[in-house]
């Protein structure tokens, strides 16, 4: 059994940018574990075959500016997030939107 978690995937955005992403980050999006068709059995009993995957996923509705700030998410709730800029997309409370530091 190989060491899925750590085996990069590639987004591919509407504007033709790519993104590699680990699968143990990858499983956290509900879209992405879709289309990779893998499902939570799988993920539980640690059998996700890497063979049968598509290894690249395009994401014809996301932009790549939105892909690069999902990826990073990902990332950051998924692995150690001690060195990520946490202010980078903090919501401000005393407005609707969010910030961009």
């Amino acid at each position: 059994m190989s060491d899925w978690k750590n085996t990069s995937i590639t987004l591919i955005s509407k504007d033709g940018f790519e993104h590699d992403l680990k699968l143990g980050a990858a499983i956290h999006s509900g879209l992405i574990k879709a289309l990779l068709d893998i499902s939570d059995e799988q993920i539980t009993n640690n059998s996700i075959e890497l063979d049968d995957l598509n290894m690249e996923i395009p994401l014809n509705d996301i932009s790549g500016n939105i892909l690069s700030k999902i990826i990073n998410y990902l990332n950051y709730i998924t692995f150690d997030n001690s060195n990520l800029d946490r202010k980078s997309t903090r919501l401000n409370s005393s407005h609707a939107n969010i910030s961009y530091a």
